[in-house]
């Protein structure tokens, strides 16, 4: 069964990063929602600066979701440690740390995969990477030294455990 989560209230994460003998960069990390199948849903992660987008289509088991908005949850009231996002196949795709629990600053880093799969749809002979290292390559675009304050916390916790609360996802033990 498919369902989708009509989510009015968009999940973001501001950033900036300072560039050496330059200026700051804004950033934002977006999450949206999409197609939740039984116990997992399909989330886009992206990265935006400027006028570049990178993004990462990927699925995530509903406690997945649960782990990261614990941990931001966690973040926030105790001012310290670190938690991830991982995709169900347990890939990080961001990780937050507190760097300054007294001005609430966080660092974030992540690693977006666009993976390439060979099948009939598209030849080998057609792929825009080679193989490399005995296997098809993709896009990887990876980032750390992203800076965010604990103010986006609140939203993002709030608007995940709604989406795990409203949207239907199924919430089985991970293993029969």
């Amino acid at each position: 069964m498919i369902m989708s989560f009509d989510d009015s209230i968009p999940l973001t994460i501001g950033c900036q990063a300072e560039v050496m003998n330059g200026p700051k960069l804004h950033f934002v990390i977006e999450f949206e929602l999409g197609a939740v199948r039984a116990d997992h849903v399909e989330m886009s992660v992206r990265l935006r600066v400027e006028s570049n987008t990178y993004e990462t289509g990927r699925c995530y088991y509903w406690w997945n979701i649960r782990d990261f908005a614990d941990g931001l949850a966690k973040m926030h009231s105790e001012l310290t440690g670190r938690c991830t996002l991982s995709d169900w196949d347990g890939e990080t795709v961001l990780c937050l740390a507190m760097l300054d629990s007294v001005r609430g600053l966080i660092g974030v880093g992540g690693q977006l995969n666009q993976y390439v799969f060979l099948d009939k749809a598209a030849p080998q002979a057609d792929l825009v990477f080679p193989e490399m290292f005995g296997k098809s390559a993709g896009i990887v675009v990876s980032f750390d030294g992203l800076v965010t304050d604990q103010s986006y916390l609140p939203p993002l916790i709030a608007g995940l455990r709604r989406f795990l609360n409203e949207s239907g996802i199924e919430h089985r033990p991970p293993w029969p």
